[in-house]
Order: C-alpha cells, then sequence, then structure tokens
C-alpha cells in the first residue's frame, strides 16, 4: 500500500518526527486513523462504510463525513481504477490529511500545504 511506503520513507528520514513534534510510534496510529476514517461511527463523523446510529431528526450540527473522509470517498469511488502515481498522489495526501488533524488533536500549529509537500518530496526522494 502507498500509504505504508510513504510514511515508512517519512518516518525514516525524520519528518514524522518534525511534523509532529514527538517521538513516539505513529505507524499504527496513522493505520487506526484510516480505519475509524472509513468505519466507526464516532461522536464526530459517521462512518464511510458500515453502519451508524443517528438520532431523527438530523440537525446541520449533527456529525457527517469529515474532509479526510470526503477525499477518500472521491478515490474510492471512481469509475475506473486509479493508477500507481494517482495512488501515490492520493497516498501523499491523505498523509497530510492525517498530520493535519494529529496537530488539531494536540493543540499545535499546522502547517501550509505548500510547506507540507516542499518538506515531503525532500523526504521521499
Amino acid at each position: 500500500m502507498a500509504l505504508d511506503i510513504f510514511h515508512n520513507l517519512v518516518r525514516l528520514n525524520g519528518l514524522d518526527h518534525k511534523i509532529l513534534r514527538t517521538t513516539q510510534p505513529n505507524h499504527k496510529r496513522l493505520f487506526e486513523w484510516v480505519y475509524d476514517l472509513l468505519f466507526a461511527d464516532t461522536p464526530d463523523h459517521l462512518p464511510l462504510l458500515g453502519k451508524s446510529q443517528v438520532k431523527l431528526p438530523l440537525k446541520i450540527s449533527d456529525k457527517a463525513f469529515n474532509g479526510a473522509q470526503r477525499f477518500l470517498h472521491v478515490y474510492l469511488t471512481k469509475p475506473k481504477r486509479i493508477g500507481e502515481f494517482a495512488a501515490s498522489i492520493a497516498a501523499l495526501d491523505l498523509l497530510e490529511l492525517w498530520y493535519k488533524s494529529q496537530l488539531s488533536e494536540l493543540d499545535k500549529s499546522t502547517f501550509s500545504s505548500k510547506e507540507y509537500k516542499k518538506s515531503l518530496f525532500r523526504a521521499v526522494q
């Protein structure tokens, strides 16, 4: 899986530590986050796939799909299979969304997409 490969490259090149400002291992957390996006019914979002319990009537402020889930939905519902290049770009974009979500949870400042991509491309070369 492209996400696994790219995160390992980023981690081995020290960018994971630089972005998250932590020495804790994050590889398992990344894939737990992806699993939750796809299958977990959390207080913050609906599962992208699977069952959910909602209270009717729904209100605008009730949980919905988040940005990362909408991103995944686009790639998972494309009419034809995506190639390796598109899968690689999607993995890098998903990795960026994960880093931003982690920084948000840790109340740490985030980074611009341009800054992230520049650092990321250096790390995976």
